[in-house]
């Protein structure tokens, strides 16, 4: 039993308490996975909201070194979400736009064919997941060239991966894909600098970069593909 005064009981009970970790309140005010106090529907909800409205906030409390699972699932049930949409928009337009054209792909119409749109919604998990893997090595890749890789490549792919909320514009057809691109591009440049810790230049040199890259590289393809057509 304590048999010190009470005044000098209680100041020392205080002072014995460990002070929290930062890394685990770090964890516990990021939104995803669900915790102890929110179900996965609100945990869900909240990381959409935080992500698309308060990217700043939300990917400077993002845990650097948790866990990948989580942050895989959050985005392939997002891309799933945003494949059933293209899914069901497709399906709607394809009476009243020619298949085939570039409207066509903007809308998920495609090429008409509803059996092709259908096997495309069904390999969006893999798809996506393979696009996700892909475009976060390129990326870190430019990260390391310009220097602003202060974390390992699982950081970008989380950083990556909580941009998928993105995917969610396309229930607004058309003018929705060119939103979600939009913002997608503004979430990862903020992503990849908060996770980092590095500029926002850096961050957006490490996207644009890849991009120019394999631009230009296509436009090389295209025109030796038509100098090899013209010669035969």
């Amino acid at each position: 039993m304590d048999d010190r005064p009470l005044e000098q009981a209680s100041f020392d009970q205080t002072t014995r308490e460990a002070s929290p970790d930062p890394a685990t309140a770090a964890e516990a005010a990021f939104p995803w996975p669900p915790g102890p106090r929110l179900s996965t529907l609100d945990a869900l909800g909240e990381t959409i909201r935080r992500s698309l409205l308060e990217p700043t906030r939300f990917f400077r409390a993002m845990p650097v070194s948790s866990p990948l699972g989580p942050a895989v699932v959050y985005y392939l049930l997002l891309a799933v979400a945003g494949a059933g949409i293209t899914l069901f928009w497709g399906t709607v337009f394809a009476s009243f736009v020619a298949p085939g054209s570039f409207l066509a792909v903007l809308l998920g119409v495609g090429d008409g064919d509803f059996g092709a749109r259908l096997v495309g919604f069904l390999l969006s998990p893999l798809s996506s997941l393979v696009f996700l893997g892909i475009a976060a090595l390129i990326v870190h890749v430019g990260l390391v060239i310009f220097r602003g890789a202060h974390n390992g490549l699982g950081a970008t792919l989380r950083a990556l991966a909580y941009t998928g909320a993105t995917q969610l514009f396309v229930v607004v057809p058309l003018i929705g894909t060119f939103a979600a691109m939009a913002w997608w591009f503004v979430l990862a440049v903020i992503g990849l600098r908060e996770v980092h810790g590095t500029t926002t230049g850096r961050a957006l040199a490490a996207i644009l970069a890849p991009a120019i890259a394999l631009f230009v590289l296509g436009v090389i393809l295209a025109g030796l593909a038509a100098l090899v057509t013209l010669a035969a």
